[in-house]
């Protein structure tokens, strides 16, 4: 049995093919492609966390030293009212959602040396505040690009410690 022309002139592209490496490259630099807009992801989304930590870690600080600033003259509760207020201010609950709650601010001392903090609201020497976005609260960090492969929400917690003085 003859094999038809046009049949034999395939067989010997694909075997002249078969040896040659033009374009190899190309499917190398896909690869790279693929490895630099994992890394790009990566970065995009670390970026984000870090964002977010530090924009809770401003509105921790800046809640420590309101609800200080405000024990002065005011009873324990409306200085920590205070202080979620001031909270409030640096992160819009719309935006944020609720990034700080009356009993993420307590008053108490603080151990410098131990840097261990206890509580007692009728003591004005210390304030320990705790800032966060958490799933639970319905207001975690999301993901951009790490959503892709199941990380789509990150839980970020930041605490203040601000001293009277």
């Amino acid at each position: 049995m003859k094999i038809p022309s046009n049949l034999n002139t395939l067989k010997a592209q694909i075997a002249r093919h078969r040896h040659c490496e033009e374009g190899a490259i190309s499917i190398l630099n896909l690869y790279f492609i693929m490895a630099m807009a994992i890394f790009g992801g990566i970065a995009v989304d670390v970026s984000n966390l870090v964002v977010a930590k530090n924009q809770l870690q401003v509105a921790a600080d800046v809640a420590a030293h309101a609800a200080m600033t405000s024990r002065r003259t005011m009873d324990a509760d409306a200085a920590k009212a205070e202080a979620i207020r001031f909270a409030k201010l640096n992160m819009p609950e719309n935006r944020f959602g609720d990034v700080l709650r009356a009993e993420h601010v307590q008053f108490g001392s603080y151990n410098q040396s131990t840097k261990a903090f206890t509580v007692d609201n009728d003591l004005d020497e210390a304030v320990w505040v705790k800032t966060d976005r958490l799933l639970e609260n319905a207001n975690p960090v999301s993901s951009y690009l790490l959503k892709l492969v199941g990380f789509g929400t990150f839980d970020v917690r930041t605490t203040a410690v601000y001293l009277k003085g």
